[in-house]
């Protein structure tokens, strides 16, 4: 069983977890839980979903961390560098993550877009899916992926809510 190193920590969208691998590789992130214990019950479903172990904690100065405080005070962050986990993706899924991590701070793209870009004209509903399954949002800003007749939908917590906050941060802090 693999293990992972894992990580809580709070900011102003709420309480966040984090699992790297020991490759230093992002594995799972989530934001805008309410309370800690509702962020590391995420750390054990994933750990538990994906056949890891959770390991030792990440240090509070882990850069990923520091990156995604950054990011809520509405700094520019574009999280360049980051390391993530895709190997357990299918070839179309790793194309649509490499577009949508392509998607500029404050910039939008349809899920019709990503398709295009992805090499999958009509595959705009799989691009759906595949934004659905991101388990490293902000990294990958799936939140920038939006329906041709509007925002779409968002898996993070609060859904379209946090979407939209997010879209009017980057979009405020953009120029």
């Amino acid at each position: 069983m693999r293990k992972l190193d894992y990580g809580l920590f709070k900011t102003e969208f709420g309480w966040c977890s984090l699992l790297c691998s020991h490759k230093n590789q992002i594995a799972a992130f989530t934001f805008g839980q309410q309370n800690r214990e509702k962020a590391f019950t995420r750390l054990v479903d994933f750990a538990e979903s994906h056949e890891a172990e959770i390991d030792a904690s990440v240090p509070d100065e882990h850069p990923f961390i520091e990156k995604v405080q950054r990011y809520v005070r509405g700094e520019r962050e574009t999280f360049a560098g980051t390391r993530v986990e895709l190997d357990h993706l299918t070839e179309f899924q790793r194309r649509v993550m490499k577009v949508v991590r392509r998607i500029g701070y404050g910039k939008t793209m349809s899920y019709g877009d990503v398709a295009d870009k992805a090499g999958a004209p009509r595959a705009a509903r799989a691009v759906g899916s595949v934004m659905r399954k991101n388990l490293v949002p902000l990294v990958i800003p799936c939140h920038r992926v939006v329906a041709s007749s509007g925002i779409g939908g968002y898996s993070a917590a609060d859904g379209v809510s946090m979407k939209q906050r997010l879209l009017e941060m980057e979009s405020h802090n953009a120029s």
